[in-house]
């Protein structure tokens, strides 16, 4: 269970029993049910080398994390502050977290067996335009790419 605690311009909060991240007023991720709902299609297909952008509350680091088809999961996280304020308390077997931005690090990393970006636009990105570029860069790693909400990728060729 990660504690309510705050580190720069994020905060790890529970309101009405559900563990929020929050930027300032705005929520980027909670525990509830519906939340992780949008995210389980993802973890139950995920297998082997896992790359997944974006930590949040580590939910999907852990649940992926107890798969015996997972054998290592890398989470790329731009944020220190996420970074500082969740690493601590998820599982460290099978998770390497690293500092970078997904974009850049996708552009120069080696193939994955499975990547999961759960991405979210900020500054001037919009979702779709941002979604489009993490699918173009992931689909040259790996033939199975899934982003948060259910949203499946084409499968590339081999």
């Amino acid at each position: 269970m990660i504690p309510a605690a705050k580190k720069g311009k994020f905060e790890v909060r529970y309101r009405d029993g559900v563990c929020e991240l929050m930027e300032g007023r705005h929520l980027w991720m909670d525990l509830s049910e519906r939340e992780k709902k949008t995210h389980s299609k993802a973890i139950k297909d995920a297998f082997g080398n896992v790359l997944i952008g974006g930590l949040g509350l580590g939910y999907v680091v852990e649940e992926m994390a107890k798969k015996q088809k997972v054998t290592a999961i890398t989470v790329i996280e731009i944020s220190q502050d996420v970074i500082d304020l969740v690493a601590p308390h998820i599982v460290k077997s099978k998770v390497q977290i690293i500092k970078a931005d997904v974009f850049e690090f996708l552009e120069t990393c080696d193939r994955y067996d499975y990547i999961y970006g759960d991405v979210w636009p900020s500054g001037h990105d919009k979702w779709n335009n941002l979604k489009e570029k993490f699918r173009r860069l992931a689909l040259q790693k790996s033939r199975h790419v899934f982003l948060w909400n259910g949203q499946k990728t084409k499968e590339r060729k081999s």
